[in-house]
């Protein structure tokens, strides 16, 4: 069974205004009882959604930080929104081009989704534009298991990317969820 008790730290009109939104929840750790505190914020220009689960009896948490599975366990109205971590209010996601550029170059395209929070099919769209139309060159560093990474070279081929990534219209789909989300902590 989950309790919520909602309390406001440092709150405003949460359209391009700080907002902190501390939310409070009896949970179960280990199958024991604890308490989870989740904040939202977006005081540092981007969207935050961190935890702290604590076991009674404890003064010091057990589990702290992107503790996203347990957020979404305690906080069902929360769930659609956890993807948005990390994202900046102008919708962007922090380093969204070379992330996700690097590592789709590198056969990582389940960790450039997560990046750019896209479907599979804009995915593929971008993988194969990586893959079919840009200019790889390997690189000395190694990006998993010990292979030899890649790396996009030139600034025709980042232009290239970035003109598709905006084709796609990312952005506009995030700054709609950021507006669903104040909707959803400011009831």
């Amino acid at each position: 069974m989950t309790t919520t008790n909602n309390t406001q730290n440092e709150s405003k009109n949460a359209n391009g205004k700080v907002f902190t939104k501390v939310l409070t929840a009896r949970t179960t750790y280990a199958g024991k009882p604890a308490r989870i505190a989740c904040t939202v914020t977006n005081k540092d220009g981007y969207i935050s959604i961190t935890g702290e689960l604590t076991p009674y009896r404890c003064r010091t948490p057990h589990a702290a930080g992107c503790i996203h599975e347990e957020i979404e366990k305690a906080f069902p109205k929360l769930r659609p929104f956890i993807w948005l971590h990390l994202a900046n209010l102008d919708g962007s996601v922090m380093h969204e081009i070379e992330n996700s550029l690097y590592m789709i170059a590198n056969d990582d395209e389940k960790a450039a989704q997560n990046v750019l929070h896209c479907t599979d099919d804009e995915i593929n769209e971008l993988s194969a534009l990586v893959h079919n139309g840009l200019h790889r060159s390997p690189t000395w560093w190694s990006y998993k298991d010990g292979q030899k990474g890649y790396q996009i070279k030139g600034e025709d081929s980042r232009r290239i990317y970035a003109e598709k990534l905006e084709s796609l219209n990312l952005r506009a789909r995030r700054l709609a969820a950021i507006n669903d989300l104040y909707d959803v902590l400011s009831k």
